[in-house]
């Protein structure tokens, strides 16, 4: 259980990393929507949750979990809402 929770917490701190550039890039180009964010972050984050899975963790709450902390990253990332048309 120890390594799954260290590989969980590595998965974690992956994604949030790539939410945190994408986030960067989003600032840096104002033409960027926020659907187009959500919809490049949740492409990443189904890369890496498919990748994480591959180890046949065959517990749905275990994909509860995962979809939770996906969920919960994206609403952490500091979108200017203000300005957009979409």
């Amino acid at each position: 259980m120890r390594n799954f929770v260290k590989k969980l917490i590595s998965w974690e701190s992956s994604l949030r990393l790539k939410a945190e550039t994408l986030s960067s890039s989003f600032r840096k180009n104002p033409k960027k929507s926020s659907n187009e964010f959500y919809t490049e972050f949740f492409k990443v984050a189904e890369i890496d949750l498919e990748k994480f899975m591959k180890d046949k963790y065959e517990i749905e709450e275990l994909q509860k979990l995962l979809h939770g902390i996906i969920f919960q990253l994206a609403s952490q990332c500091p979108l200017d809402w203000e300005g957009n048309d979409e």
